[in-house]
C-alpha cells in the first residue's frame, strides 16, 4: 500500500535538500528565520534580513539524532544519516546515498536529492570531528 503523504513529505524534505532551505537572515546579529513576503525585519534586533540558503549546520542543529558512518580505522567519515522526523513517519536523511528515506508503520518511500547546496555531509563531517577531539 502507497502512503501518498509519507511521499509528499519525503519528497518535500529531498526537495529542500536538493534546492536548499531559504531562510532571511540578519547580517546585524546572524539570526536565521523563516522567509516572510511581508516583513524582512530581525525579530531579534530589529534590522534588515537578507534571503540565503541555510547552512548545513543550522539545519543539523534541529536534527533529531545523527549516526556516523565511519572508515574501520575511524580516520574516514563516510556519510551521515540524519534523523529528521520522528513519531509520527520517521525520516532520515542519508548523505552517502543521497536519498531522504520514510517509514510509517509498514509503509516505506524514498526520494532522491542531487546537490548539496546546504553543505550537509560537510558540517556533519565538522561535527564528527569535532566530537572526536
Amino acid at each position: 500500500m502507497i502512503n501518498n503523504d509519507l511521499e509528499r513529505h519525503v519528497k518535500a524534505i529531498a526537495d529542500d535538500i536538493h534546492n536548499g532551505v531559504k531562510v532571511q537572515v540578519c547580517q546585524d546579529c546572524g539570526t536565521n528565520q523563516e522567509p516572510d513576503n511581508e516583513d524582512n525585519e530581525c525579530s531579534c534586533c530589529g534590522q534588515a534580513t537578507v534571503p540565503e540558503v541555510m547552512d548545513g549546520m543550522s539545519y543539523l542543529m534541529d536534527a533529531l539524532d545523527l549516526n556516523f558512518v565511519v572508515s574501520s580505522d575511524l580516520k574516514v567519515m563516510q556519510s551521515a544519516r540524519i534523523l529528521v522526523a520522528f513519531g509520527g513517519p520517521n525520516i532520515w536523511v542519508d548523505t552517502g546515498k543521497r536519498v531522504v528515506e520514510g517509514y510509517w508503520g509498514g509503509d516505506s518511500a524514498t526520494a532522491s536529492f542531487h546537490a548539496d547546496p546546504m553543505g550537509l555531509e560537510l558540517a556533519a563531517s565538522d561535527l564528527y570531528w569535532s566530537a572526536r577531539s
